[in-house]
């Protein structure tokens, strides 16, 4: 009569997730990493935020997908590289490809006299050697900032101040040539003669006042600190990028030893 308090024991149940190979789930997580930082750099470098933000949402889903396929082979895991490469392309396309331009010349020019200006702004950043910021003949204007202008239909942004400033060469006059800035209404941006170039502007970024400007003048969104100021960044996000790659080691093998050692 004593059988009934007996109690089974409780079958042992399987573990949810096998056990996997930790150092494949590393490389797979290391090759999504890279693949998508590198795949996103030329983006970074030759195109502006607003088309970069698409390819990073474009080539992010491709990545998402293999991820999930991944899961069978790595677990959940390879899930978190995925995350981290979406980190990774975002600092790609905002700094890392900018200075990659730079280093290599791909996208930037420098030392050029603005004579030499005029003729390279295919590329996205050009820095300049003897000239200087012809401040008297400074303009100020206010405009809403043009963010799409095609056939039938023209989108506006906020209105914006606008300051553009002659760039004079020491050798001659340039007068196509300028530095601009902008800010919200209530600030003033600044144009400080310490800087050395800027951003070319391929898009009118206003639309009534370009009478105020010769026709086919050229514009560079100044940078305060000009390469230097790149060439920060740029280190800054290489750091950045070796701090995921870090993080995704620690979160791979970490786990482990602690798991040895308890």
């Amino acid at each position: 009569m004593f059988v009934g308090f007996v109690e089974t024991p409780k079958r042992k149940r399987p573990d949810r997730e096998p056990n996997h190979d930790f150092h494949s789930v590393y490389l797979y997580g290391i090759c999504i990493i890279l693949v998508f930082t590198l795949v996103l750099l030329p983006f970074g470098a030759m195109f502006p935020v607003s088309i970069s933000v698409w390819a990073l949402v474009l080539f992010f889903l491709p990545i998402l997908f293999l991820g999930i396929s991944l899961i069978r082979k790595s677990g959940n895991l390879i899930l978190i590289s995925v995350f981290l490469a979406l980190i990774s392309g975002g600092n790609s396309i905002l700094f890392l490809g900018d200075y990659v331009g730079y280093v290599t010349e791909w996208t930037s020019k420098t030392n050029l006299t603005p004579e030499e200006a005029l003729h390279q702004t295919e590329n996205k950043y050009l820095f300049l050697k003897n000239f200087h910021l012809d401040f008297k003949n400074e303009k100020k204007f206010r405009s809403p900032i043009l963010v799409r202008s095609r056939s039938g239909s023209t989108l506006y942004g906020p209105i914006l101040n606008f300051r553009s400033v002659p760039i004079v060469s020491d050798l001659g006059s340039v007068d196509r040539l300028f530095a601009i800035c902008y800010s919200k209404k209530e600030m003033i941006c600044p144009l400080p003669s310490s800087g050395n170039g800027g951003v070319v502007v391929k898009e009118s970024l206003w639309e009534k006042q370009m009478e105020l400007f010769p026709s086919g003048s050229v514009f560079l969104v100044w940078k305060p600190g000009g390469e230097s100021e790149i060439q920060k960044m740029g280190w800054y996000s290489l750091t950045f990028l070796f701090f995921l790659l870090f993080l995704w080691t620690f979160l791979v093998f970490f786990p482990k030893f602690t798991k040895k050692n308890s």
